[in-house]
């Protein structure tokens, strides 16, 4: 659990932990982004077609450059937590939290007994046998069990939710939570603005680390950054494609226009 030292380290120092999301099935992108200095990368299992093996693979490839691996289980449910665990993990981030006995249950599914109800069967956890189960029990404990809040609900049980013990850090989803509010797609509504505020001001108060999920936007990443955030997950690959493909394309535009072709087969 090096790599979650050095995020819990950076936190202590009020350094912003920064990452970026995984949806694609290619484990050198997520080696491509330790190389290029991200704290951790969000592997999501809830939206995009990623299998249990692809999950592994990522999670190889961004520990092996430092690179804490956090993955989001399609739903708060310890089967679906469990061969994540045992495949050494640094992080679970449950969905859709909304009152402090969801928390317990997602905390009691990365925890033996008699503190939960994960099951034994290590592997590539305890180094595939190589290590013995007291080491295993340790690092079982040091696993960050982050509680996605993204429901209205959830601001409103925060409080509670984060009383809970073994809740490590939450992160937010606006998108869900706007849509829980009626306001679907609109993530800077000034009453969505308001419960965020109100969720920044119960999580300081807690001591709790704090992040929030969102595609890149220099805009969007300093009003978090004046909120006080201690981590924040921006971005993924499609995103930084996405900003690349039409930077290039926009520039080869006007090149065409420039040397007076348009698409058009010269004759």
């Amino acid at each position: 659990m090096k790599r979650l030292a050095r995020i819990l380290d950076k936190l202590a120092a009020g350094t912003l932990v920064i990452g970026t999301h995984i949806k694609t099935s290619d484990s050198t992108i997520v080696e491509f982004f330790g190389l290029a200095g991200m704290d951790f990368v969000w592997l999501d299992g809830e939206h995009p077609a990623m299998n249990i093996e692809t999950v592994q693979r990522h999670t190889m490839a961004a520990q092996g450059v430092g690179m804490a691996a956090f993955y989001r289980v399609p739903w708060n449910d310890p089967i679906l937590a469990k061969p994540v665990l045992d495949m050494g993990i640094d992080g679970i981030i449950f969905p859709m939290i909304r009152t402090a006995d969801e928390a317990a249950r997602a905390v009691a599914a990365c925890r033996y007994p008699p503190d939960g109800i994960r099951g034994v069967g290590p592997i590539r956890d305890n180094g595939y046998g190589l290590l013995d189960m007291t080491w295993q029990i340790e690092n079982a404990r040091q696993v960050w069990k982050i509680m996605q809040i993204e429901h209205i609900d959830g601001v409103r049980n925060l409080e509670s939710i984060l009383a809970v013990d073994g809740v490590d850090a939450i992160t937010v989803g606006t998108s869900d939570l706007a849509a829980s509010m009626g306001l679907i797609g609109q993530t800077s509504h000034p009453d969505v603005l308001a419960l965020l505020d109100e969720l920044v001001a119960t999580a300081r108060q807690a001591g709790i680390p704090f992040s929030v999920s969102a595609n890149y936007d220099a805009t969007l990443v300093q009003q978090w950054i004046d909120r006080g955030i201690n981590w924040l997950s921006i971005g993924g690959e499609y995103d930084y494609m996405a900003r690349g493909l039409r930077a290039a394309m926009a520039e080869m535009q006007k090149m065409c226009v420039v040397s007076g072709t348009t698409g058009q087969q010269q004759r």
